[in-house]
Formats: C-alpha cells, structure tokens, sequence
C-alpha cells in the first residue's frame, strides 16, 4: 500500500476554489496534486461540497480567458485552452522546468545575477524575454541572450572553434 496524502489547509482552501470558482473537475484537480480522482472526490465529500456530474458536461471554462469551451479545445487532462496554453507556460515557467530544468525564480535570479542584460553583448534586453542559452550536450543552463546573440551562437553550431576562427577574421 501507498502512503496517503495529507493536504495543508491552504491545499484544501485551493481546491475548494478550484471545483467551486473556477469549475474544474475532479480529474483536472487529481492531475493538479498528482492524486487520484477518487482522493479529490472523497475530500470534497467530507468538506460538505456536492459534487456535479461532470462526466454529461460537453464544455469547460477556461480559468485563463475565462471562456466556456468545447472540451476539444482542451488537451487530454489540461485545464488550460489550447489558445491560453502557451502565455500559461510563460506566466508559470512550466515549459521552462520541463525543457531547461530550471524554476521561475533560478531564472528570474539568473536575469537579476545579469543586471538585466544580454550576457554576450550586455545590451539591456527590453524587447521580449530573454534567450535561455544551454550546452545542448549537457543541458546546463549558461545564461540569457538577447535574440541576436542566441541567434548568432545557433548559427555556429555552439562550436568555440568556430567562433574564435570567426574572431580571428574580425581582427585582420
């Protein structure tokens, strides 16, 4: 058998908003706290909430624009729209930890570490987010770059042989 979950107060008070506020069902809340569907439904239960009959509901609100969809425009098991997905990541850095392994507050600690500028050139960047720059062979995060420098190192293949021959060139 399995050790049980035990929630804090304020996981109770989130999911309570989440099946009550913001309409979510029972599995997206499961997927959510990495539970099963049937530990959700027994906490609602024991907290006094009726639960709704989710499985004749065709459409689902979106918390992000807010908007009642067809469950279509939602991938399997996510409580975002497909068109919200995307800002959803960015707002939350969770495309971030699963390609770079890094959190929101390491990278925001990395662009504060940088003063706020692109770490090759040290233009400020102001245009859009930074560039997270990586070995792609150990997938160590080195920094943030602007669009032009992060476009520059793909252009040579992140090779330093390359770019110091480029170097040379330049100092002819």
């Amino acid at each position: 058998m399995g050790s049980r979950r035990h929630f804090t107060l304020d996981e109770l008070d989130r999911i309570k908003h989440f099946y009550l506020d913001e309409l979510l069902t029972t599995d997206d809340i499961s997927t959510y706290f990495d539970v099963s569907r049937v530990t959700i439904r027994t906490l609602l239960i024991k907290m006094g909430i009726p639960l709704r009959r989710t499985w004749a509901k065709k459409t689902k609100i979106c918390p992000e624009c807010h908007r009642e969809l067809p469950r279509s425009a939602f991938y399997y098991k996510d409580h975002v729209c497909k068109k919200c997905r995307p800002s959803y990541q960015r707002k939350t850095g969770s495309a971030m930890k699963y390609k770079y392994g890094i959190t929101r507050k390491q990278y925001d600690a990395i662009l504060k570490a940088q003063d706020y500028k692109c770490a090759i050139c040290e233009k400020e960047i102001t245009d859009q987010e930074p560039h997270i720059d990586h070995d792609h062979f150990t997938g160590i995060v080195r920094g943030l770059l602007c669009g032009k420098c992060n476009i520059a190192l793909g252009l040579f293949n992140d090779n330093p042989d390359l770019l110091n021959k480029a170097v040379q060139y330049l100092t002819k």
